[in-house]
């Protein structure tokens, strides 16, 4: 087994398990953790609040990713090369 498999099965599940077990506060929790509030018992799921939960919350990473690769894209231009 690679080194690289590895480390992403440790990364990624204390994200959700860590914060689920130890948090008792709904208030306390991470988006991660809250997601799991809208799959009920039996395959129930709220569509329509884990939509709005997910737009909510995707909607600072994204603008901020337009924001910033429009100032970070014009260095890396060809046009901004000087050869020495």
């Amino acid at each position: 087994m690679s080194a690289s498999g590895t480390d992403s099965a440790t990364i990624g599940p204390p994200n959700f398990f860590v914060p689920f077990m130890l948090l008792l506060s709904p208030d306390l929790m991470p988006a991660s953790v809250s997601v799991n509030d809208f799959f009920g018992n039996r395959g129930m799921v709220a569509y329509g609040r884990l939509a709005a939960f997910s737009i909510v919350c995707s909607t600072p990473v994204i603008l901020l990713y337009v924001l910033l690769s429009r100032r970070l894209g014009a260095g890396f231009a060809p046009g901004g090369v000087v050869k020495g």
